[in-house]
């Protein structure tokens, strides 16, 4: 039997891995982002002292069938980079999927509720949900990797803290 490389097999298979989610036959949104450079003020003086880029994809999903409560997910997949003015880089992985849904209250009141699953920059390595009708978490669950509460401490702050 003939022993296969593993350069073959990358030859092989990159183009199917490289390529990203799939857009569900024209169903779903499919986006890339990279080269945005946008500064980040760690001391709050009005001029960045840090420069954030991130590389990845998502793909979003809308939902409007009748009777479903789903409203749209997201799916995400971003290395979120930081380089200080010395070069020195620090990079948060983002992932998971955000989820809009609607929940009907006591009341009979439709609320909209936003899941985050997954390692997400606002501060949750697990499960956090929020309903946009109370301005609350209904639930938080997993770690804070940086302390505090969902939200509170971003890997913006974290980054701050490392590089600057």
């Amino acid at each position: 039997m003939r022993n296969i490389g593993i350069g073959t097999l990358l030859v092989l298979f990159a183009p199917i891995v490289l390529a990203g989610p799939a857009d569900g036959n024209g169903n779903k949104i499919v986006g890339y982002d990279s080269g945005y450079n946008i500064p980040i003020d760690c001391d709050y003086d009005g001029i960045g002292d840090l420069t954030l880029d991130y590389e990845g994809w998502f793909q979003g999903r809308f939902f409007d069938q009748p009777g479903n409560r789903n409203i749209d997910l997201f799916v995400f997949h971003f290395d979120v980079m930081y380089t200080n003015a010395q070069g020195d880089t620090w990079t948060w992985k983002d992932r998971g999927p955000d989820r809009y849904y609607e929940v009907v209250n006591n009341d009979g009141v439709p609320e909209v509720h936003w899941a985050v699953t997954g390692r997400s920059g606002w501060n949750v390595i697990g499960h956090a949900v929020y309903n946009f009708g109370t301005g609350e978490f209904v639930l938080i669950a997993g770690q804070q990797p940086f302390g505090g509460e969902f939200g509170e401490y971003t890997s913006d702050d974290l980054a701050c803290e490392i590089l600057f």
